[in-house]
């Protein structure tokens, strides 16, 4: 059974039983209204309440939507629209309620399942700020309220930063190859070619292939993936070329100690918050495999990295700006990906976007700002990765994403991929998904709040490439 419970609001008709039957099965206990009055009551009785608003009509839908948006008591929960039209709904909502996805309807129920799974995987409630009786009759309740104020403003500094930083590191303007990353698969399997980036020096060499050797299959591959995934995260930096050899054997050989006893340290998610234990565990064990460089290899400036990745990982304030600290930052990122992308061997594009969202909320501060940067854009460029996802788009809409690029005229637009967007830039026409829906109107100016969430959105639904006005 799920925790949440679906709280539904019909404008008419009620969902069809296809998709309330699948909802059921999924564990989840449903209760549903015409009447926005009782729609509220519910949700007062509700034990973490997901809303969903089912417009079945193509009259009304705005002041039926604003009738919900206006009610106070259910603005703090997560909301899923289902209407006939959407134009610029979901950005709307998404400034209303902590979470909100819309489809267009008529929607398979698989796709409607699939959003209620996506807002139970991704649940979050808004602070409710409390009122002027509440606060005389306990002090403490403003005080609470004031932090969390204060930490949406950090998140929100904090994300404008980084957007800052990608323009500063110019970013935006290259291509990091971000699109591979969804097939970095086994490495094994079926003749893909992920070999791994090993160091020049015969020693570190042959320590690296010893271990990938040893380690079983699915654990060499998790560390041949972190070895790839390191190198294009310090692609665009200016490294020295020491440096970057360091850091191809680091990223292989920072799980000596345990990659084979333990092998659970290579899998298991230590990056959130209840993870003090694990995290401790596994920069112990990682300062394990820095003593054992230090001594068997006699290579001090490999084992300072190593070392340098423990504290990173173990948030023993092990970063710093300079190239040793930087690398092992960027180590600790690609590991940090490879827990969580490649949960099951492949990728996992709902993983990717809440490791998006999770270092746009400044949650892993940890690591270098350049290296937060860079992430950043290699997930933007792997959920917005046109190489990978056009194979899923039926033949009709890759034939109608051709004739669109082949109509835009040089002297006033541009076709621009998601990655590349920059605030400031304006849509000549609608942003569209693969399958023709707009999600963002004409004339729209992208700011970076609007460009992150399109980026956040490509991991739930394939969007087009954005046309852009040219300025002359």
């Amino acid at each position: 059974m799920s925790q949440h419970e679906l709280l539904i609001i019909n404008q008419s008709a009620a969902l069809g039983p296809k998709a309330l039957d699948g909802l059921q099965r999924k564990g989840f206990s449903i209760s549903s209204s015409t009447d926005l009055a009782s729609f509220s009551d519910l949700c007062a009785a509700a034990n973490k309440p997901i809303l969903l608003i089912h417009c079945s009509e193509r009259t009304g839908i705005e002041p039926f939507i604003d009738g919900v948006c206006n009610e106070k008591s259910l603005t703090p929960y997560p909301l899923i629209v289902l209407a006939l039209e959407l134009s610029g709904l979901e950005t709307k909502l998404n400034k209303i309620f902590p979470l909100a996805v819309a489809l267009q309807l008529p929607a398979e129920p698989s796709k409607i399942i699939e959003a209620v799974r996506f807002i139970e995987r991704n649940y979050r409630v808004a602070q409710i700020k409390p009122t002027q009786a509440s606060t005389e009759v306990d002090a403490t309740t403003e005080d609470k309220s004031e932090i969390t104020k204060n930490d949406i403003d950090n998140d929100i500094l904090y994300s404008n930063q980084l957007f800052l930083a990608i323009k500063d590191y110019q970013l935006n303007s290259i291509d990091l190859g971000g699109a591979s990353l969804p097939l970095l698969l086994s490495g094994r399997s079926k003749g893909i070619a992920n070999k791994p980036n090993l160091p020049q020096s015969k020693d570190l060499q042959e320590a690296c292939q010893d271990l990938l050797s040893q380690a079983k299959a699915p654990i060499g591959a998790a560390l041949e993936r972190i070895n790839i995934i390191t190198l294009k995260i310090l692609s665009p930096l200016k490294l020295e070329p020491e440096v970057i050899e360091l850091a191809k054997a680091g990223s292989i050989l920072f799980a000596q100690s345990f990659a084979i006893q333990n092998r659970s340290f290579l899998t298991r998610d230590y990056s959130f918050r209840g993870a003090v234990v694990l995290r401790k565990e596994i920069c112990s064990a990682i300062k394990d495999s820095a003593l054992n460089l230090g001594s068997n290899l006699s290579d001090r400036d490999l084992s300072r990295m190593v070392a340098c990745v423990a504290k990173i990982v173990g948030q023993e304030d092990g970063g710093g700006d300079n190239q040793l600290s930087v690398s092992a930052s960027a180590i600790v990122a690609a590991d940090l990906l490879n827990r969580l992308c490649f949960e099951a061997i492949y990728w996992n594009a709902s993983a990717a976007y809440r490791l998006l969202r999770r270092i746009r909320q400044g949650k892993i501060k940890f690591l270098h700002p350049a290296v937060c940067c860079i992430v950043l854009k290699l997930l933007a460029e792997a959920l917005s990765g046109h190489i990978n996802m056009r194979i899923m788009t039926p033949k009709k809409s890759r034939e109608d994403i051709d004739k669109l690029e082949n109509s835009i005229h040089a002297q006033e637009e541009t076709v621009v991929d998601l990655p590349r967007l920059t605030a400031g830039m304006k849509l000549s026409r609608p942003l569209r998904t693969e399958d023709g829906r707009d999600i963002l109107a004409e004339d729209l100016v992208l700011d970076d709040d609007l460009i992150m969430r399109i980026w956040q959105l490509s991991a739930i639904r394939l969007l087009d490439k954005a046309v852009i006005k040219r300025v002359h």
